[in-house]
């Protein structure tokens, strides 16, 4: 069980399934990190509204509308990655994907320079650990995709363990109705592994949606077979229950 208790007890992911949270997070999944005090040349009420605006633009998939206006706040600031996210979201929305990864790559540079010691001064908190980078849609949830800035620790003794459960994704998917639950996936791989797996976590299993090569998959590709496996063109590969796997964890 010690590979499920890990992933639960160190992240506040199973409230994002709580009724009411949904909305409440809604917000925040267009980018995990917080925007930096005191250099901003909006206000803060003026930040929120135009995130909020992009935002529902987003998940309308309406992404050339979406884009000018990021376009427009990152003109008064140009490194916040609060807006950065969105327009690389905007772009790969409209499948230019070149420039979406170049975004990408200037969005990591910044958190390397302006956010990192910060955040782990903080004791790297993981609401903070990752952005979101792609939004699609399936038959009932609105999916986003989204990258750790330092792939993160989920089970294992420490970094170091081969046998250490690393995630580089996570893709979240928010039901279209109100208040249903999210589901939370996981691509994950550990040292000694050959393959990397999108895996749903929930409160009482771990499902295995999809297994991949040894080379670390596209996260559009993720997010796309995320949403086949959402709409059922995948089907569970593996199932790891308490019960099955006990202490030492899953045997794949």
């Amino acid at each position: 069980m010690a590979r499920l208790r890990g992933f639960c007890e160190a992240s506040p992911d199973p409230h994002y399934s709580r009724p009411g949270m949904h909305a409440c997070f809604r917000h925040t999944i267009i980018l995990l990190v917080l925007i930096a005090t005191g250099t901003a040349q909006l206000s803060e009420s003026d930040v929120e509204q135009k995130s909020e605006k992009i935002q529902a633009l987003l998940r309308a998939g309406k992404f050339n509308e979406a884009e000018p206006l990021a376009r427009a706040c990152i003109q008064q600031l140009p490194e916040e990655i609060y807006f950065l996210g969105q327009l690389e979201m905007a772009l790969n929305g409209q499948g230019r994907f070149h420039e979406a990864d170049e975004l990408r790559d200037k969005i990591r540079k910044v958190w390397e320079r302006d956010y990192k010691a910060k955040w782990i001064a903080k004791g790297s908190p993981v609401g903070e650990s990752s952005w979101a980078r792609v939004v699609g849609f399936s038959n009932e949830y609105d999916v986003f995709g989204v990258e750790y800035f330092v792939p993160r620790f989920l089970e294992g003794s420490d970094r170091k363990d081969p046998g250490a459960l690393i995630a580089f994704y996570k893709v979240i998917a928010f039901p279209k109705t109100a208040n249903g639950p999210s589901r939370i996936f996981q691509l994950d791989k550990s040292a000694n592994e050959k393959r990397y797996f999108l895996e749903e976590f929930s409160d009482k299993s771990i499902s295995m949606a999809k297994m991949y090569g040894n080379e670390l998959p596209d996260i559009r590709a993720v997010v796309a077979d995320a949403i086949g496996y959402l709409d059922g063109k995948h089907k569970k590969q593996a199932e790891f229950r308490p019960q099955v796997y006990g202490t030492d964890g899953p045997k794949r």
